[in-house]
């Protein structure tokens, strides 16, 4: 008599095969995220020491915390306000001014073809391409660039 097979689907449901997948994928969308946004930080960290000459090897010690807590406070609270931001335009503050001006390109513009869609279609279509990954993304480097930039100004006054 053959052996009866086990129902592989009670032991492994498809649906825990496709959670895991996504878990897998979202770890790497949010590597990548934190990624750019590390590095576009650190550009900018590097940018303004540039712009302040503090490379050269003739600076002092205190007038380098100085330059390196004003490095690290501009990308710091540059992507705590952008997060902001992007927290308030996902709650719809936005949405209207964004309607009005897609209507107004549509106006001047009367060669691209796009469809017609009214307010109501635009607002469900904003809805769907909310993310909240970006801001917390955004809030968490800014964040610890600030906590970064804290450190040197401590060091600068004592």
């Amino acid at each position: 008599m053959p052996k009866r097979k086990k129902n592989i689907l009670k032991e492994n449901p498809p649906e825990e095969e496709n959670i895991k997948a996504i878990n897998k994928t979202k770890w790497w969308v949010y590597l990548i995220e934190y990624g750019v946004t590390f590095s576009i930080a650190t550009g900018l960290v590097f940018l303004t020491l540039w712009l302040r000459n503090a490379f050269q090897g003739n600076i002092d010690q205190t007038t380098m915390y100085r330059y390196l807590a004003d490095a690290f406070t501009i990308p710091g609270m540059l992507f705590i306000l952008l997060s902001i931001l992007v927290l308030i335009a996902n709650k719809g503050a936005f949405a209207g001014i964004g309607y009005g001006l897609r209507h107004l390109a549509r106006m001047l513009l009367p060669f691209l073809i796009r469809k017609d869609i009214t307010y109501a279609e635009y607002l469900q279509k904003i809805e769907s391409r909310k993310s909240t990954s970006i801001i917390l993304c955004f809030l968490f480097v800014g964040l610890a660039f600030f906590s970064v930039a804290i450190v040197f100004i401590i060091l600068f006054f004592n």
